[in-house]
């Protein structure tokens, strides 16, 4: 027989896939309530915040999801889950720079094929990013190294 936890967390899966976002997360709530030491609760609970576009929310949450996880030995599969999530909302964010910090950090917990291609896609883009950037005229100023200081 499944726990008070787990059984608040299974109604928050369901609740989850029915698309219906707030009750979810007051399940997912509720199973913290009962076990706050289950990082999968906390990782179901950001998944939420994602789905919902709450990227604040979904780095707050994954980040306490990591800790949580941490402080009392979780796999390294479900930490390394935390700190993707955190990336993904990076990126959906606009910040590049934090998305790739966090793979690296998921990439250190769980060397999972599905976040070394997120990496990978983030790396592009940044090094896109990078190439406008010297086509900018006002930016190439600034990376442009002067020829005195070549000597």
């Amino acid at each position: 027989m499944a726990t008070p936890a787990l059984q608040a967390k299974e109604k928050g899966n369901a609740a989850y896939k029915a698309k219906r976002f707030d009750e979810a997360i007051q399940y997912y709530d509720s199973a913290i309530a009962l076990d706050p030491t289950d990082i999968t609760f906390y990782n179901n609970k950001g998944a939420v915040h994602f789905e919902k576009g709450e990227y604040d929310e979904v780095i707050s949450v994954c980040s306490k999801a990591a800790e949580v996880g941490r402080e009392h030995d979780a796999e390294y599969k479900h930490i390394g889950k935390s700190f993707a999530r955190v990336a993904k909302a990076y990126f959906k964010k606009g910040d590049l720079d934090n998305a790739m910090k966090f793979y690296d950090k998921a990439i250190t917990e769980h060397r999972s094929p599905d976040i070394l291609n997120e990496r990978a896609q983030i790396q592009k883009e940044i090094k896109a990013r990078e190439a406008k950037e010297y086509i900018d005229p006002e930016k190439s100023k600034k990376k442009k190294v002067p020829t005195a200081t070549l000597r």
